[in-house]
């Protein structure tokens, strides 16, 4: 299984997410939890992003 984790910013009760191109699936299931300011994400996942 392949994930992807980003965090985005809302606008106007919404957000836009863009996969990889290498990301190959008809379906996904999409988990919203609001930012927590205590989670700590790698460097080599922010640089990825």
């Amino acid at each position: 299984m392949e994930a992807i984790r980003q965090i985005v910013k809302v606008k106007n009760h919404k957000i836009n997410i863009t996969l990889p191109d290498d990301f190959n699936a008809d379906e996904v299931e999409v988990i919203i939890l609001p930012k927590s300011n205590n989670v700590d994400i790698p460097q080599w996942q922010m640089d990825q992003v």
